[in-house]
């Protein structure tokens, strides 16, 4: 494994081994030993760190039930990471993501033709039309720069074994679906329109089965509501799904219907608002599922390759992340890698053996930061468990997120 140097720091810190030890306590749900706290903290310090977590452990504002705890894979390889670093000295990558960052919008396909071969001209068009729809990451630079980087990886990791470049975007437009029709269309009646004027027909398959259509509903349904209702609620939304449903809207219509299963088994209040509620649990219940039987099915396991490079692409800026997005990202690594069982192909394994191995030497590198604290050190243990139950499913292979 190669780690972060914010992980190599934080092992190299002195009192990184009783902070470590901590966290294994708390993963049990067990108190250590009074040395734990006084080497951690000071004999005095120590004891009110004690007091507080055995106090902690039968508050039901830190409540947690221990599972089965999940064990590093100190061998998974780091081919994801080691090819995005490899982009750095890519002159071909490097040109282009240079004039992304400089938000050019009328890149020419000479830039592509390296990477992108045939498709060079495809290339050019979703990148100048992400640029020009000044489509952001939260850290505010182009969301070009990330589809970009998705295919230099790819493209390094030599998926586009034709050479013809076409796998090659397919990744990079594996969220085009998802991220401008709800912008530029009305509705799902829009679909086949947006299909044609946006998607090359030769990666339309791949580029479905990795499209978030359970989003979009939600988010088409929220653009139709507002701003005369401030809330998605389950009323709202159920009878959104039905309506897609009555019109056949395809390809949406197999996805509203086990949308619509899910929500009505769900015990949300009429008037709650359940927005980032129900994108989760369609993400980890449907999603994500949907994405490995999909590939499973049509013997095509390009799909989950492409999600494994995207969500370990997301997770190595975690740090420009608000706290909240970048628990939901370490959740969503370990969701999707869970379903390595059902893969019989050792690439595919090794990229899922990656991104959870790095979503749990994260989430421990966020919560020991905390317990290395020396000020405050009740408040920031306190704060660490609140975090430790937000990300119960990636400390424990039983698990799922908290919604």
């Amino acid at each position: 494994m190669r780690y972060s140097d914010e992980i190599i720091a934080q092992k190299n810190n002195v009192k990184y081994p009783y902070a470590s030890e901590l966290l294994y306590y708390i993963k049990k749900k067990e108190i250590p030993k009074d040395n734990v706290f006084s080497n951690l903290y000071g004999v005095d310090e120590g004891k009110y760190a004690k007091d507080f977590l055995e106090r902690a452990y039968s508050n039901k504002k830190y409540y947690y039930k221990p599972g089965k705890i999940r064990n590093h894979d100190y061998n998974a390889p780091k081919e994801l990471t080691n090819k995005r670093l490899e982009l750095k000295n890519y002159e071909p990558f490097m040109r282009t993501e240079t004039e992304i960052l400089n938000w050019e919008e009328n890149i020419s396909p000479k830039f592509f033709e390296t990477m992108f071969n045939n498709y060079s001209k495809e290339a050019s068009e979703f990148i100048n039309m992400t640029i020009m729809l000044r489509e952001n990451r939260q850290c505010g630079i182009s969301s070009a720069c990330h589809y970009h980087r998705l295919a230099g990886v790819a493209h390094k990791l030599g998926i586009d074994q034709k050479k013809s470049g076409k796998d090659i975007l397919a990744i990079l437009e594996h969220d085009n679906i998802e991220d401008y029709l709800v912008p530029l269309f009305e509705g799902p009646q829009n679909y086949d329109e947006f299909i044609e004027k946006h998607i090359p027909k030769e990666i339309l398959d791949y580029v479905e089965t990795l499209t978030n259509f359970y989003d979009i509903m939600i988010n088409f349904h929220k653009k139709e509501i507002m701003p005369e209702t401030k809330y998605v609620t389950k009323n709202s939304l159920l009878k959104y799904y039905e309506k897609i449903i009555e019109k056949d809207y395809k390809p949406f219509t197999s996805h509203a219907i086990k949308a619509h299963k899910l929500l009505s088994e769900q015990d949300f209040e009429e008037t709650q608002a359940i927005y980032k509620k129900i994108k989760k649990m369609c993400w980890y219940n449907l999603y994500a599922p949907n994405i490995i039987s999909t590939s499973l099915k049509n013997n095509d396991l390009r799909p989950v390759e492409g999600k494994a490079i995207d969500l370990s692409d997301n997770g190595h800026g975690a740090e420009g992340l608000e706290k909240e997005l970048e628990f939901k990202n370490l959740n969503k690594r370990i969701v999707f890698s869970n379903h390595i069982s059902k893969i019989n192909y050792t690439p595919t394994e090794n990229h899922l053996r990656e991104i959870a191995e790095d979503a749990l030497e994260r989430a421990e590198y966020l919560i020991i930061n905390k317990l290395l604290k020396q000020e405050s050190i009740t408040d920031f243990l306190g704060s660490a468990l609140l975090d430790f139950r937000k990300l119960q499913a990636v400390f424990y292979t039983n698990k799922m997120p908290p919604i």
